[in-house]
């Protein structure tokens, strides 16, 4: 068992009690201007050449498709607390962690059993804070790259969050979270796409944003997978937020 901590706002902490839930950023939301770059390496370069194709690009582009739910490892860490926990005001979620079965921190709907019973892209494990420049395998293994971007980190800038990143498929959420442009947006294109019997749009209201609940999100994703990657993949920073519900015996008091 490991023990990982989420740092709050109190307004965000408040938010959690009523329904706890994790955000799950997409790699254009992080912190880190730096990360989800594309890859280049002398094997990469070499397989484009032969191959004509962008790979690096085509390994970004995978990346896209899954969000990063991070925490960390040290409760006692003053910059964490300063940094994500409002100036010290707010709070610390600590939650208990089976490294067997990691994803047993998620509550899951059927569907979703589905998708982590196949494997598809679920990654649990610490940053890789490593000062070296990235190194080919002995051979390509397209793993390998999505792998070392999406755990890599600068430990000089960033070491000091001592993170562990669980990695999500896009389509793994609870809720979404909306505000008033980002709602037009996803009206148009579950529009664009005619999925129809969504007229009940928000499960409610909460400063001013839209909160889609997981029926809606079920319901698209019976319907058809694509206009949630649309409403994924044009989220900005802040109009569309995306969240995972979490398993409230894995929280610890």
């Amino acid at each position: 068992m490991a023990m990982l901590h989420k740092f709050m706002t109190m307004e965000v902490f408040e938010s959690f009690c009523h329904d706890p839930c994790f955000r799950v950023t997409p790699s254009w939301a992080q912190n880190d201007p730096e990360e989800f770059k594309e890859i280049s390496t002398p094997m990469i370069r070499n397989l484009e050449k032969k191959t004509g194709k962008k790979l690096s690009k085509h390994i970004k582009g995978y990346c896209n498709l899954f969000g990063i739910v991070s925490l960390c490892r040290n409760l006692d860490s003053l910059y964490m607390w300063g940094k994500y926990a409002d100036g010290n005001r707010g709070v610390a979620v600590s939650i208990e962690v089976d490294a067997k079965n990691p994803f047993s921190v998620f509550v899951m709907s059927a569907s979703q059993r589905f998708s982590i019973g196949l494997n598809r892209g679920f990654l649990y494990s610490p940053a890789d804070y490593a000062d070296t420049s990235l190194k080919d395998p002995e051979y390509f293994s397209p793993d390998f790259f999505v792998k070392n971007q999406i755990l890599r980190k600068n430990k000089e800038k960033w070491g000091m969050e001592n993170e562990v990143r669980f990695l999500l498929p896009f389509d793994f959420i609870s809720k979404i979270l909306a505000t008033r442009e980002g709602e037009e947006k996803i009206k148009e294109i579950i529009l664009k796409h005619k999925v129809f019997g969504v007229e009940d749009f928000a499960d409610g209201k909460k400063g001013g944003e839209n909160i889609l609940n997981m029926a809606f999100i079920e319901y698209i994703l019976s319907k058809k997978i694509e206009p949630i990657a649309e409403i994924w993949k044009s989220s900005g920073q802040r109009d569309i937020i995306f969240l995972s519900r979490i398993n409230i015996a894995s929280i610890k008091k």
